[in-house]
């Protein structure tokens, strides 16, 4: 209560545009505490931007100057790398995956404005890299992120600037079909950096996690292109003001999600719920297992810091950790989940 107390009397001080409050998501106290296993072999690399599970292989995004770092799924052993990232011909400078199965990959790269479609091999015991086709992406004063491509040729990306606006829909040639999911404090704000998060979809069903602050969002996505709200959750109030359309958090905020995915079943996120402390104390180590339709399944409390991980279809999640030293962590959730 003082702390709303506080927010309303700056913000009718600074002349601020009112903030809103949210019904919140209560998460289940009945915490469940795992412990992981460990890979043998040291990592000798940075956190990466993505961590993704593809054909038996574990990919780290944006890691050791390359696109990706691969290494084995069984073991953790070193299974070479994959693109270049630099100025050169078909080398990338911001790539993001954004979807593919075992023998396809697509990569989106932010500041080329491309996609590239890649054809993976196992050959002999190491993998091949095959480009197939490069779209690059019409001009828009929209800048995005984060696509992910869905079962139906079309796919979703969270905005970053240009118009109030979350999400976007693109069909198969990069073309903007849709925008949705106007953001809940103000129709007025453009710069939508502050509302950065994370993307995972599966079928034609896609989750969103915000990193600043608790709120979690699952959309479908229609044949014609259109999207299906289909819940959404905000675990933490949202503290913040607006001043001539520019958003500002309050240092009082809880950070938010640091990583989402999907099998065929669940939704797994990776929830801090601590207040930003620019720590390694505010990277999660609470595993948040919903289903498809929003419902709280489980809710882990694991034995390391993550902020990034990868599921598999038999729910094995593999989890980034960086303290005290760097590796991979392995959770078998088969005994807690339901096939």
């Amino acid at each position: 209560m003082k702390k709303n107390i506080y927010i309303l009397f700056i913000i009718l001080l600074c002349g601020c545009e009112e903030y809103r409050s949210f019904p919140i998501f209560v998460l289940s106290s009945n915490i469940e505490r795992i412990c992981g296993d460990f890979y043998y072999d040291d990592l000798m690399v940075s956190p990466p931007s993505q961590l993704e599970l593809k054909d038996s292989c574990l990919f780290l995004f944006r890691t050791l100057g390359v696109t990706a770092k691969v290494i084995k799924e069984i073991d953790g052993s070193d299974f070479g790398m994959f693109g270049n990232i630099g100025q050169g011909p078909d080398e990338f400078i911001s790539p993001f995956y954004i979807g593919g199965n075992d023998s396809t990959m697509y990569i989106y790269d932010l500041t080329l404005r491309c996609v590239r479609e890649y054809n993976l091999r196992n050959i002999s015991d190491s993998l091949l890299f095959t480009k197939v086709e490069e779209k690059k992406l019409p001009s828009s004063d929209i800048v995005y992120h984060s696509a992910k491509r869905l079962d139906n040729g079309y796919s979703v990306a969270q905005i970053l600037n240009g118009t109030s606006n979350l999400f976007l829909v693109l069909d198969e040639d990069l073309k903007i079909v849709s925008q949705f999911g106007e953001n809940p404090f103000s129709n007025k704000i453009s710069d939508m950096y502050p509302f950065w998060g994370y993307l995972c979809s599966h079928g034609n069903q896609f989750v969103f996690a915000a990193m600043r602050y608790g709120y979690i969002v699952s959309y479908k996505i229609r044949k014609d292109g259109s999207p299906v709200l289909l819940w959404e959750h905000y675990l933490s109030q949202p503290y913040y003001s607006i001043h001539k359309n520019i958003l500002r958090w309050n240092a009082d905020n809880l950070m938010g999600f640091y990583n989402v995915k999907m099998n065929s079943k669940y939704i797994f996120a990776l929830y801090s719920g601590v207040e930003d402390t620019n720590s390694l104390e505010q990277i999660p180590n609470n595993l948040l297992v919903f289903d498809f339709d929003g419902n709280l399944v489980k809710n882990f409390k694991i034995d390391k810091n993550c902020g990034r991980l990868a599921v598999s279809e038999d729910n094995i999640v593999y989890a980034f950790y960086t303290d005290p030293d760097v590796g991979i962590v392995k959770y078998n959730l088969q005994d807690y989940l339901k096939n």
